[in-house]
């Protein structure tokens, strides 16, 4: 191979070919220490030497036309770079077994330089180099705009234009800044347009090719000045361009004999010449072309024979030009043996009998993109008066919005407050207009007292005075009307507070407005387009479809919408990899395509829309779906599903989601490593969004992601369970309803009939079953009970709840890696009220739990209804509360509490506890009152009722026993003493009720 290999790069210089020279020699120089240092070729390089055979053939049958070019030929000139500095490291590996010292690299031949050396990387000052990549970002965007456009007019001049202004610009800002490598191939490319411009070479698809490779080289090589790495000169990459902007189709570097200098042959010319050419001159151009064609045979013939033990079928696109020339292939005329004759159908050919042109219909080379549609907004000749700019630090600004939504948890405190407030001066109003009509009943009363008495005295007692004239009863009444101003004071100062409540109203309404007016500025600071990143997914899908030998296109539409800077930094690796998966995982090879009727080039589709809050992301490829079947083989093997088990589509799709699985049969850089899309789910779950998939076999997969539309603020449902509060964000629920307990019950439980709701079938779960809690009981009378609806994937579910607080505008906070780490967990926020509540995944509880039903086919018994002691607290003392209900949890018991009367009798309603401990004195509603209403009650007659109280004389305890209180306690009360008198008295209620029920069934 290597004799061959010298043999054909020797030819190649005598024929004067450059494009051959340039592929040949560096290809011979790679061969001769990989010979000299006896190690061997590796699979790959096989492959690399078959895919630079191909590229031989195609510069064998392009000779007659100096401007040809192919884009693929620097890819291998830098596989064939790689190779040799691979074959470094083995020598080195060797030579460090074996103890001697490494084979010294051979020198070039004069006028072709080797591949750069590791010193000639280039370095840079890293802080001018970060203000150089902000602009190179957008000058590559540009550029590449510029250039969709140019394709989609190759006779534009106003499009050269847009491509040369940023590249000109990126050549000046690389330079300044020390990245010369960058600057050198923006130069070479800018030469080249400037080539295109003053018609040296036509505008032509290899040159829109080669355009494009470069712009993504520029991009890459950004990338790396990012993230701080030195930036190699791109050798090859400069070469093709200088080649390509070079070639006028007249002077080429090293003149041919035929054509003449002078002359400007068309295409074909030199073909169509040949005969009149002298004698001489065309019995060179046969040796020199014939040469290279019996090295191609047996270097090809020698190819295949290494290939085929290894069970390794190598095969060769010939790429595509304008005019092509095919190799046909004949098995008779190959030399060698009977396998090199018959090769594997697929293969390179053993042997090339003959070399014929033939003429074939340009097509662009595969895995490139075709041009693409202009963005919207993006016409050429659009514009707008320039913006100062000013450049902030990003982490400032996310501190700033932090910031303010403190300041939006603190106005919420605030109102709360004030909602406090008001309602204390309502019940203050109430009170006063007691106290005054009390005062004047107390003057009424005065009054005819005094009169009364008057009478009673007699005639003879009585003076010429109205007794009111009287010092004894002036002073009565003095005493009166002093407390009626008092009562017009306090009332004043009542209305007063009103007003100022009022005021303090307004004023939190306009602190609100600024706060919401300071949260979109700041917000609309991290808001970024998704436009600046389409190229950048465009070069993804094209790297993934040349890597891979297929064709994909990509398509965006709503890119000109704006998310979150943080959620589209967080989101543009997972794209990248679907993007990546849908090329290399779906898109089919081309001539599968064809064969099941498609087009051979495959569409990806990305859109992208905002719905509310949120952000609509939606990913599809026509490609052949995901293999189902293998996925749950490969779930099977792996252990995550038992075998035989049944899985849904939908289970079966949410497996690829799961560490470390993959259905490549092989581990390439593409796939099979089983790391990505549980990346990619994790990410969306961090970000608070929700990922479905759907796809269908031989039709293609859709990926529909959900993300919020910042990060700053968000938007939850707060719901209570037990004396729990919970945060299920929005865009998980799909609906909230408030059914009776009757239809409830008929729906809960494991093997209830699904709930129908708007055509969609839903299993009714109560919440706490999700959070680890025990079930609470449903009302003891037909009430509406608060259903939330949510979707996981197929599975749709309503969550029984005690309570909906209601729709909140929240601000997420981390909880840590702790309790971050534990499934169902997205985050925490703080509540008006300081209350600190967990925001639930419910997606993620949703599917776990139905997972677990699969996994569990045969229902377990119904477990026995909670017997633990509910008991009541209702008092206004919150220390009472908390005190009481820590005394009775540790003891095994369920705890509601209530604040005051009013409370105690609302939540009543919808539960009946085993005891009520209750204190008299409370505002709006005494103990009395609750207690005169328990015993009035058909449902509640029954209910112990223990008064706890600071008031322990005999009158206070009377008027408790006479309203049917069973016990009686006095503040402080002994804990002892406390559950004493509390487990009797269940104990009798609940034989009570067993008795009724054991005497019914009996009747019965």
């Amino acid at each position: 191979v290597y004799r061959a290999c010298h043999t054909l790069s020797g030819s190649s210089k005598m024929a004067q070919a450059r494009h051959g020279i340039r592929l040949a020699e560096p290809l011979d120089r790679w061969l001769r220490r990989a010979f000299n240092s006896g190690l061997g070729l590796t699979d790959g390089a096989l492959t690399l030497l078959s895919d630079c055979m191909g590229a031989m053939e195609s510069v064998a049958s392009h000779l007659d036309e100096p401007t040809g070019y192919f884009v693929s030929h620097w890819q291998l000139l830098e596989r064939i770079e790689r190779a040799d500095k691979a074959l470094d490291q083995r020598i080195a590996a060797s030579t460090a077994r074996e103890g001697a010292a490494p084979p010294a690299r051979e020198p070039a031949a004069a006028g072709h330089a080797p591949p750069p050396p590791e010193e000639e990387v280039v370095d840079f000052d890293p802080e001018v180099a970060a203000i150089f990549t902000d602009e190179a970002t957008e000058l590559i965007e540009q550029s590449e705009r510029a250039l969709t456009d140019w394709r989609s007019e190759p006779g534009s001049a106003e499009f050269r234009l847009a491509l040369k202004r940023p590249l000109h610009t990126l050549k000046g800002g690389a330079r300044m800044a020390g990245i010369t490598p960058m600057g050198d191939l923006s130069h070479e490319l800018e030469t080249l347009v400037m080539a295109v411009d003053n018609g040296t070479i036509g505008a032509e698809p290899a040159v829109f090719d080669l355009i494009q490779a470069s712009l993504d080289e520029l991009a890459r090589m950004r990338e790396q000045v990012v993230n701080g790495r030195p930036v190699a000169p791109p050798r090859a990459m400069i070469a093709s361009l200088q080649d390509l902007s070079r070639s006028d189709g007249a002077t080429p570097a090293e003149p041919p004999p035929v054509p003449p200098p002078d002359t400007a042959p068309e295409r074909g010319a030199v073909a169509a010449a040949a005969p009149a050419a002298p004698a001489a001159a065309g019995s060179a151009r046969s040796d020199s072309f014939g040469e290279p064609d019996t090295m191609l045979r047996r270097l090809n013939a020698e190819l295949v024979q290494m290939a085929q033990p290894r069970g390794r079928p190598v095969h060769v696109e010939p790429a595509a030009g304008a005019d092509e020339t095919s190799i046909e292939i004949t098995p008779s005329s190959a030399p060698g043996s009977a396998e090199a004759a018959s090769p594997p159908a697929g293969t390179v050919s053993a042997a090339a009998a003959l070399i014929r042109p033939r003429t074939a219909e340009p097509h662009a080379e595969e895995g490139l993109l075709p041009p693409q549609p202009v963005p919207p907004g993006r016409e050429p000749g659009a514009g707008g008066e320039r913006q100062e700019m000013a450049r902030v630090d990003a982490e400032l600004l996310d501190q700033l919005l932090n910031i303010s939504g403190e300041a939006s948890i603190a106005r919420a405190r605030l109102e709360q407050q004030l909602g406090s407030f008001d309602f204390n001066l309502g019940e203050l109003s109430r009170t006063v207009t007691r106290l005054k009509e009390q005062l004047r009943s107390l003057e009424i009363e005065t009054e005819a007292q005094i009169l009364h008495k008057h009478e009673d005295e007699g005639p003879q007692h009585r003076s010429q005075f109205d007794p009111l004239e009287l010092d004894r009863y002036s002073s009565i009444q003095q005493y009166s009307r002093a407390l009626a101003e008092t009562a017009n004071d306090v009332a004043s100062i009542q209305q007063l507070l009103e007003s100022l409540a009022k005021e303090t109203q307004t004023l939190l309404q306009q602190q609100a407005r600024t706060i919401t007016e300071l949260q979109n500025g700041l917000m609309r600071t991290r808001m970024v387009p998704f436009q600046r990143h389409v190229q950048r997914l465009a070069r993804i899908v094209r790297q993934a479809a040349a890597d891979t030998g297929k064709r994909a296109e990509l398509t965006i539409e709503g890119a000109s919408g704006e998310l979150d800077r943080q959620v589209l930094e967080r989101m543009l690796p997972p794209f990248e990899h679907m993007l990546r998966n849908a090329v290399v995982h779906g898109i089919e090879k081309p001539e599968e395509r064809v064969r099941r009727g498609k087009a051979e080039t495959g569409r990806i589709l990305l859109e992208l829309h905002r719905e509310g809050a949120e952000v609509m992301v939606r990913l599809t490829d026509d490609g052949g779906g995901m293999n189902l079947k293998a996925i749950r083989e490969k779930a099977q093997a792996l252990g995550l599903i038992a075998s035989g088990q049944t899985l849904s589509d939908e289970d079966a799709m949410q497996l690829v989601l799961e560490p470390g699985f993959s259905t490549a049969g092989a581990i390439t850089q593409q796939a099979g490593r089983g790391v990505g899309m549980d990346v990619v789910a994790t990410e969306i779950k961090r970000l608070g969004g929700a990922l479905h998939m759907e796809t269908k076999a031989g039709e293609g997969t859709v990926f529909t992601i959900r993300l919020p539309l910042t990060l700053a603020i968000s938007h939850a449902l707060v719901v209570r369970v037990d004396e729990e509060y919970y945060a299920l964000p929005l865009p998980t629920v799909e609906g909230v309803l408030r059914l009776s307990k009757s239809v409830v019950t008929s729906h809960l439980g494991r093997d209830a009939p699904a709930f129908d709701y708007g055509g969609q079938k839903y299993r009714f779960q109560h919440l706490a079953s999700f959070v680890g809690l025990p079930p609470s009981e449903l009302p003891g009378q037909d009430v509406t009970i608060p259903v939330v609806l949510v979707r996981a994937g197929e599975h749709s579910t309503g969550l029984v709840t005690d309570e909906l607080i209601g729709s909140r505008e929240i601000v997420v906070k981390s909880v840590g890696p702790q309790i971050s780490s534990i499934r169902g967990i997205s985050g925490a926020t703080i509540l008006g009220d300081g209350r600190i509540v967990i925001i639930l995944d419910i997606g993620a509880l949703v599917r776990a739990e139905w997972r677990a039903r699969a996994q569990a086919p045969v229902a377990p018994r119904e477990r026995a209804g909670d017997r633990r002691i509910f008991a009541m607290v209702v008092d206004d003392s919150i220390t009472v509360r908390r005190v009481t209900q820590r005394l009775l949890e540790r003891n095994g018991m369920r705890v509601l509490t209530a604040r005051d009367g009013m409370d105690a009798v609302a939540l009543l309603q919808d539960h009946v506890p085993d005891v009520i401990l209750l204190d008299i004195e409370m505002p709006r509603m005494d103990g009395y009152e609750v207690a005169a209403h328990v015993r009035n009650d058909p449902r509640l007659k029954d209910v112990p009722i223990i008064m706890v109280t600071s008031r322990v004389g005999d009158k206070h305890r009377a008027r408790a026993i006479e309203l049917g209180v069973d016990d009686y306690l006095g503040k402080p009360y002994q804990e002892a003493q406390l559950l004493d008198a509390i487990a009797p008295l269940v104990a009798k209620r609940r034989a009570a009720a067993s008795g009724q029920a054991y005497a019914g069934a009996a009747g019965g």
